[in-house]
């Protein structure tokens, strides 16, 4: 993940770099050079060329470009591409994929036959109609930037419409004060320029965010809107009706039942040997500007794990693991362990690592969503079963020897 910028044409409100969130870097309109990024692709190709993947062939491998707003360094993009795929090893070792998240505002039609060109998958935010969306999507003199985006969009699906299809998607952004009824018609709209939606997020620790503390919301409407839609949603699967990868309902309600459902199950076997749901720093690397490497894109600056000059250190990979262990001491006690979803992204502060409520709250909503799991299963024991015997273990455990 090459963070090529940490400017923006834009002051979305609950950004973490715009001020979202305490303890993050804000906007210092610092760039990454081409010296920095060139660096960081060797090191991410010298690792894959390493002893460590030596036996596993044909893989794919990913370069993302993030920001701040990575269209304001568009010529670098285009080096980082023409230059890793000079780089690449097709068939006996892997080839790379290239992608980037972008608010599209930006984008002009030379970039965005660049993109097409070379395949670059894009996730475009979207926070639904122009209503929502510009609520908090916003440019520094307040403006909205819906009418940007979507002509954008426009354009890159009247260039090529296969392109869109297949690489172009959406990542949405809901807050306390999100219109959950308004989102869902837009994305059902079947508008052929709107995405299909690729990740559904929601702003961090919603009751006590400085977000939410300069835009106060209420509970009692959000929840009623969302169980409304999660009746929506059961009465489509009690009719064998399917929810698509994309779809607004899948997101926010099939995906995360679907990831308990065919979790991985140990049966004991296997012990698990980190806590929550953090993956292990040098899983992935975020690249800041300055060409300090970090455990991914949503970190703050206050756990750099090497550079791009002395490569990784893995010590302090090991010690900040051992920091965000320590910072949990009940944590092997509690029964929601193996499902957690929590992270070190989500826990890092200024200083160190702090829990406060998260761990309560992810009690409550794998709770509840435990009890929507077994009261549909009740009802409709193959709600998410795919027909592919090793995928569906409850099939292949039922299945004579």
């Amino acid at each position: 993940m090459l963070v090529v910028t940490d400017s923006c044409n834009l002051r979305c409100k609950y950004c973490m770099l715009g001020g979202g969130y305490e303890g993050f870097k804000p906007l210092r309109g610092k760039h990454m050079n081409w010296d920095t990024a060139k660096k960081a692709v060797d090191h991410f190709i010298a690792l894959n060329d390493g002893p460590t993947f030596q036996s596993m062939h044909d893989r794919k491998i990913n370069i993302a470009f993030f920001g701040g707003e990575p269209l304001l360094r568009g010529e670098l993009i285009k080096q980082v591409v023409c230059y890793a795929k000079k780089l690449e090893k097709p068939g006996c070792g892997y080839w790379i994929d290239f992608s980037m998240t972008s608010n599209l505002t930006g984008l002009t039609p030379e970039m965005a036959r660049f993109l097409i060109e070379h395949e670059v998958g894009l996730q475009v935010s979207i926070d639904g109609p122009k209503t929502e969306h510009d609520k908090y999507r916003v440019g520094p003199e307040g403006q909205g930037s819906f009418d940007l985006m979507m002509q954008h969009l426009k354009m890159l699906y009247e260039l090529d419409e296969n392109y869109f299809k297949q690489r172009v998607r959406c990542v949405v952004t809901l807050n306390g004060n999100s219109n959950l009824t308004k989102i869902k018609k837009f994305f059902e709209s079947g508008a052929p320029h709107i995405p299909r939606i690729a990740f559904l997020g929601m702003v961090r620790d919603m009751e006590t965010s400085t977000f939410h503390k300069a835009f106060p919301f209420d509970p009692k409407r959000l929840s009623k809107q969302y169980f409304e839609l999660l009746k929506e949603y059961l009465k489509r699967k009690k009719s064998k009706a399917p929810v698509q990868k994309g779809e607004f309902l899948y997101h926010l309600f099939e995906e995360p039942l679907e990831n308990i459902y065919k979790r991985v199950m140990t049966s004991g076997m296997l012990e698990r040997t980190h806590y929550t749901g953090s993956c292990q720093p040098g899983r992935r690397f975020a690249v800041s500007t300055d060409g300090k490497f970090h455990i991914c894109e949503r970190i703050n600056e206050e756990f750099p794990l090497g550079d791009v000059e002395k490569g990784i250190d893995w010590d302090q990979c090991r010690s900040v693991m051992a920091r965000y262990y320590h910072a949990l001491p009940d944590c092997d006690h509690c029964w929601a362990r193996a499902l957690c979803t929590s992270c070190v992204a989500h826990n890092c502060e200024k200083n160190g690592f702090d829990f406060e409520h998260r761990c309560n709250h992810i009690r409550i909503e794998l709770a509840h969503k435990l009890r929507t799991l077994c009261a549909l299963l009740e009802e409709v024991p193959d709600a998410f079963k795919t027909g592919d015997p090793l995928i569906d273990r409850h099939a292949m455990i039922n299945e004579p020897s």
